[in-house]
């Protein structure tokens, strides 16, 4: 038996933190920044930690983790297409999108499309 979560936040709030989030995150891009943390963000948006989790988790339904992925991921897609980028490595590609690490790029490239990051450059030719 699942227990529903005790909601942290009211919905008026749940929305404040919510546009907070997306403003900074995807407005202003700041999912590129290579160490961002959960607690950077939330000191960012001015949201309790544990709260911004709760947030991500309950509301978002990702972790703090998938969700910068994945806008990372979406990024990445957007810019290793272009032509002037035709000629910069995948990886370079990858760190200016935010991750920091080849192998959580690869990893989570490949959990999310089910092939590599080069199979899907291909398959984009």
């Amino acid at each position: 038996m699942k227990v529903k979560s005790k909601s942290l936040l009211s919905p008026s709030e749940q929305d404040l933190y919510l546009k907070k989030l997306h403003d900074f995150v995807q407005v202003e891009k700041g999912f590129l920044d290579q160490d961002l943390s959960l607690r950077s963000l939330a000191i960012h948006i001015g949201l309790n930690a544990n709260y911004l989790s709760w947030l991500i988790n309950e509301v978002i339904k990702k972790s703090f983790n998938e969700y910068i992925n994945g806008l990372r991921l979406i990024e990445f897609k957007n810019i290793c297409l272009k032509q002037e980028n035709q000629k910069l490595s995948i990886l370079g590609l990858a760190y200016e999108c935010g991750f920091n690490s080849k192998s959580v790029f690869n990893d989570f490239f490949k959990k999310t499309e089910g092939i590599t990051p080069s199979q899907w450059i291909k398959n984009q030719n």
